[in-house]
């Protein structure tokens, strides 16, 4: 059993080695890129939100100058010191700073719920949206070197994404997909650029109460403009209901963003389809362009290169 026990840290075996071993930091140029970065970054933003970090270092989860800055700008404030040879705050995660991070991460568990969990998460949730909208705008460079009669693969992670969860692809019409547009390829974008302002707007868009849905944590209401979370939103099991888990919140929070900004998007027989359920990969094209689901798993796949396991309300909820 690891040291670290806060639902982010533990199990990752970078952090986990980083808890007890001084040759593990994770610093720039060293241990500086990856999922476990991804988590600091995490922790840092979600203790503090007044801290920054770049968009290209969220982005590619690396430890650049934005997050070492984070990193000294935390420790500052706590005392994180080791005073046996230094006299100020370094810019390292060692044992001392993982371990306190772990213990506020944890302590934070029981303490925020609902609204105020969202907006601890809400700047994963906007990393997933640059990612998703970086992508796009991948995918309409390609289709430029395409039209212009250049060879160029399409079996990358965005034109997956895009088939598996938009049921779009490039000039070809299958059973379970049809060829992708202009026009398709910004309504897309119009959607995750909606989200991206429900996300600015959060302080306003988030609010506490009950959700539509019995059970559900999360519910939106376009006509109001918000999200309601229910004390069921939260990272900690309890006994009415499971926990849920960061990257699975953050999916929920892009899910319910979409229905503030498409007025397509709530309908259960036709676009509201979870990305859990068979009839997902079977949904027409045109229906899944108003699928929350759609822009929520997308965004995960080309963030992190693959399609499962899902994050939601599936199997990997506390994921």
């Amino acid at each position: 059993m690891g040291k670290l026990q806060s639902d982010l840290f533990k199990g990752d075996l970078k952090l986990e080695a980083c808890a007890v071993d001084n040759s593990a930091h994770i610093q720039m140029k060293k241990n500086f890129v990856g999922e476990h970065v991804g988590k600091i970054q995490t922790a840092l933003l979600r203790i503090d939100p007044s801290l920054k970090i770049s968009a290209g270092e969220l982005n590619t989860k690396t430890y650049g100058q934005t997050t070492a800055d984070a990193v000294q700008a935390y420790k500052r404030a706590r005392s994180i010191i080791n005073f046996t040879y230094q006299d100020s705050a370094d810019n390292i995660v060692g044992i001392m700073t993982i371990l306190r991070l772990d213990k506020e991460l944890k302590d934070g568990q029981s303490k925020l719920v609902a609204k105020d969990l969202a907006l601890a998460d809400a700047p994963m949730g906007q990393s997933l949206v640059r990612n998703a909208l970086t992508a796009l705008s991948q995918i309409e460079r390609d289709i430029s070197i395409l039209e212009s009669g250049a060879s160029l693969s399409l079996g990358t992670p965005r034109w997956d994404a895009l088939g598996k969860h938009f049921h779009l692809s490039f000039q070809v019409t299958t059973a379970t997909t049809r060829a992708l547009t202009k026009a398709d390829l910004e309504f897309i974008k119009k959607n995750y650029q909606g989200v991206a302002q429900v996300f600015v707007n959060a302080s306003f868009a988030f609010q506490n109460g009950p959700a539509a849905k019995p059970g559900a944590p999360a519910s939106a209401r376009i006509d109001l403009q918000k999200i309601f979370f229910a004390p069921i939103y939260k990272d900690t099991d309890s006994a009415d209901g499971a926990a849920i888990g960061p990257r699975s919140r953050a999916a929920i929070l892009v899910h319910e963003a979409v229905h503030l900004v498409d007025n397509l998007s709530g309908n259960d027989a036709t676009t509201h389809i979870s990305e859990f359920s068979p009839a997902y990969d079977t949904q027409s094209a045109d229906n899944a362009l108003h699928n929350p689901s759609s822009y929520a798993t997308f965004a995960w796949h080309v963030t992190r290169g693959f399609d499962t396991p899902r994050f939601g309300l599936g199997a990997a909820r506390k994921s």
